[in-house]
């Protein structure tokens, strides 16, 4: 029995995100910031894509309950800009496009708020993976 898959799926989908994210994006906005770190001591860095994974649930149990047959996994993504929240519109169109190449569907549509000069643009995906699904 090996339920790694399932604790794993967060950081897998993070960092698939990020690479196509950072390779699609890195012409427009060379600076971007993709990270799954909700804190830093480092100064900010604009625009900003932080990914996190939120609480899972099992589906799919069987009988004798030792392995993680399914999980939905859903994710939040917050797009942050200090120019605009056209800026972090366009971001989060870019980043909604790769969830959607990967399956996932969207469970929380865009919400915008401003903070003190930074922009902020969040959104929510989500996809029930089996144990021996291709994640891409």
């Amino acid at each position: 029995m090996d339920n790694a898959w399932a604790i794993e799926l967060g950081s897998t989908t993070y960092s698939i995100v990020k690479a196509k994210a950072t390779e699609q994006l890195k012409d427009k906005y060379p600076t971007l910031n993709v990270t799954d770190k909700g804190e830093s001591d480092q100064p900010a860095v604009f625009p900003t894509v932080y990914i996190h994974e939120l609480p899972g649930m099992e589906l799919g149990q069987d009988l004798e309950g030792q392995t993680i047959n399914a999980v939905r996994e859903t994710i939040q993504v917050d797009v942050t800009s200090n120019k605009n929240h056209s800026e972090c519109r366009k971001i989060m169109s870019k980043i909604t496009d790769i969830y959607k190449q990967m399956r996932f569907s969207v469970t929380g549509t865009p919400q915008y708020d401003v903070n003190g000069g930074t922009y902020i643009c969040n959104m929510r995906f989500s996809r029930v993976f089996g144990a021996g699904d291709t994640i891409l």
